[in-house]
């Protein structure tokens, strides 16, 4: 499959059916007066429930390296956000490790499906601290470690909730809750350790 087709799979109406992002979102709390990153954004999953969720004090910072992701993102916030919330949203072609986000503007980051696929996490994390803002909730969403139904990358490079935590931990952010993420994944919200 090429990018622009797994950019459509992506956002296909089935993969809402077992992982709602606006179901998740919801419980993360409340996006009103909050500076949101959308770290490896892709096509929008989660940045369109996230700018039709927003208020007029709101930003959301939408990255991610893939020119054909962030054409596709365009397309697919243009279709589904009002034009008011539209100005809102600023997309960033950079890789996640050193975007241009300001020192300490995040008030929540998400990452879906990032952590796996990180060549060196510590670039992640001193970016994500970096960016952060003091009372930054983090949340990570991944993939379960046993593959179910032949969906999502192959297993032995799959990180499993305890390995994620125990990264989260290494690096400085403790988990606060987990989020139900659907049959596929899970969720943990985080804060920075003091």
């Amino acid at each position: 499959m090429d990018e622009d087709g797994f950019a459509e799979l992506l956002m296909s109406e089935d993969r809402k059916k077992w992982q709602n992002p606006r179901d998740i979102l919801l419980q993360i709390g409340d996006f009103k007066e909050t500076t949101i990153a959308d770290l490896a954004c892709g096509p929008g999953f989660f940045t369109i429930p996230l700018a039709n969720m927003i208020d007029e004090s709101s930003k959301i910072y939408a990255v991610d390296h893939s020119s054909t992701m962030l054409k596709h993102l365009k397309t697919n916030l243009e279709r589904s956000v009002p034009a008011d919330s539209l100005k809102h949203v600023s997309i960033i072609d950079a890789d996640v490790t050193n975007t241009t986000i300001p020192d300490h503007s995040i008030d929540i980051a998400i990452f879906a499906n990032v952590l796996h696929d990180l060549d060196d996490p510590k670039l992640f994390f001193d970016e994500l601290k970096r960016i952060s803002s003091t009372n930054c909730r983090v949340v990570d969403i991944d993939w379960h470690k046993q593959r179910v139904d032949d969906m999502g990358p192959p297993p032995e490079i799959r990180l499993s909730e305890n390995d994620s935590r125990t990264l989260l931990n290494q690096n400085g952010y403790y988990v606060v809750h987990a989020l139900n993420a659907g049959q596929y994944h899970y969720g943990l919200v985080c804060r920075r350790n003091s």
